[in-house]
């Protein structure tokens, strides 16, 4: 099952702070744009094996989307498992979410295709232990995000 990852764009955005616990509290207007990464979703028996073909990414738990699947796996209690392929289209640190927006997807993706019946904000909450910006890319198109970026109000699209 092949699913998008859309990258985002920070229209404006004001660092407010930094934190004790190491983010920033920021102020923001995010937007969703037509740049994404492809991951394709193969159910496993159990375990979680990433492929990231044609990209020097890890594999393992240093990558967001292994750390967000074993998340909801563990959230649910789920035994199955999930082979996952990521072909990166939106370029590395370029501050575009792209990293971010692929945990979501995956959290997202698992989320249907396993049948785990979550919440839109069960999934934002399981998101944001994972990065700032995933709830975000849970969340919706385009929104006003304060906090460290998982504070959001919903906007009408650009």
């Amino acid at each position: 099952m092949n699913w998008v990852a859309p990258a985002k764009i920070n229209l404006f955005l004001r660092v407010l702070r930094k934190r004790t616990d190491g983010y920033h509290d920021v102020f923001s207007l995010m937007q969703k744009i037509t740049l994404y990464d492809e991951l394709i979703f193969s159910p496993l028996p159990q375990g979680i094996v990433l492929h990231c073909p044609d990209a020097d990414l890890p594999t393992d738990d240093h990558n967001l989307v292994v750390r967000a699947a074993k998340a909801v796996f563990s959230f649910c209690r789920y035994n199955g498992g999930m082979e996952i392929t990521l072909i990166k289209k939106i370029p590395m640190t370029a501050g575009l979410g792209g990293g971010s927006s692929d945990a979501a997807t995956t959290l997202m993706a698992l989320n249907k295709i396993c049948s785990l019946k979550l919440k839109k904000n069960d999934l934002i909450k399981i998101g944001s232990k994972i990065g700032a910006d995933v709830p975000f890319f849970i969340f919706g198109n385009t929104a006003l995000a304060s906090g460290i970026g998982d504070k959001l109000k919903h906007l009408r699209n650009l």
